[in-house]
């Protein structure tokens, strides 16, 4: 048990970076059409769908972690009302599940104005709402607190 804790805080520590990479990528190829062109690109289409895919990845390893594995969402379950008073569990408990929940679905909203009927401009302007606000939702919700590279 304990090592596959470890394997998926790992993988957890891991995809984090390669999300925040994409969405960057993502993020940057929608700015610059924004910017210059109110176009859509096939670019932007395919940031958008990585980005949620690997989004969806990290909701269930982290699911899987704060249902079965993780010792921190154990240790909070146990006894909600210290939980509460500890910053670090109120975190996990609480914070970071919703804030990352919120994140990946506004990684599917973004999807599905993508394949709605609106004009370009409209998309790239709803779009870069949803972005701008899923990348306040990284930075409120990303542990920075934690190790760079979790695991292993």
């Amino acid at each position: 048990m304990e090592q596959t804790t470890t394997y998926l805080l790992f993988f957890h520590s891991i995809i984090r970076w390669i999300i925040l990479l994409s969405f960057s990528i993502a993020f940057l190829r929608l700015l610059i059409s924004f910017l210059t062109k109110y176009k859509i690109t096939a670019t932007v289409v395919i940031g958008n769908k990585v980005s949620m895919i690997l989004m969806d990845v990290q909701l269930i390893i982290g699911l899987l972690l704060y249902f079965f594995f993780s010792q921190t969402t154990k240790a909070g379950f146990s006894d909600w009302k210290i939980a509460m008073k500890n910053k670090e569990l109120r975190f996990f408990l609480v914070e970071h599940i919703t804030i990352m929940l919120l994140a990946t679905i506004s990684f599917h909203i973004a999807n599905i104005v993508l394949k709605r009927n609106y004009t370009q401009k409209r998309k790239l302007s709803l779009m870069m709402g949803i972005y701008f606000f899923i990348l306040i939702l990284f930075i409120i919700g990303i542990p920075w607190f934690r190790p760079i590279f979790r695991g292993i």
